[in-house]
């Protein structure tokens, strides 16, 4: 009787980490078309205003979210694994010597912070760089 309560809530759990994962799915297609469509906003903005520079160099900075940093590359990766195993996106980039893990790249500040905010409800530590 009780294997069965507990049969019971862990198919349940399951049921709900199911509908955790998908929102966060969403989230992360929301934000991403989000960016797009203010960047192409962003671009048209550009393109209609008239400059009067004679040279201009440009350069795409972004926000990145870092849920950690790592001396040896092992450890890196061995926490881009614990999250991909909590369906976040996540790679390991060399950075000073040692390693980082970012979890999302994003052109908008407010997109980062929403990832920063899912990763802090799942347990982990992050910051947000902005390069």
């Amino acid at each position: 009787m009780l294997r069965k309560k507990i049969n019971a809530l862990e198919s349940r759990l399951n049921d709900k980490d199911q509908d955790v994962n998908s929102l966060k799915e969403r989230i992360d297609n929301l934000t991403t078309k989000i960016d797009e469509n203010e960047k192409k906003a962003s671009e048209s903005s550009q393109a209609t205003t008239k400059t009067t520079t004679s040279s201009t160099t440009t350069s795409k900075s972004y926000y990145r979210v870092i849920a950690g940093s790592y001396a040896d590359k092992i450890n890196a990766d061995k926490m881009v694994t614990t999250l991909k195993e909590k369906k976040f996106d996540a790679y390991a980039v060399a950075h000073n010597k040692g390693y980082r893990v970012v979890a999302g790249t994003y052109g908008l500040k407010k997109n980062a912070t929403i990832k920063q905010d899912m990763l802090k409800k799942a347990g982990y530590d992050s910051f947000i760089t902005y390069e």
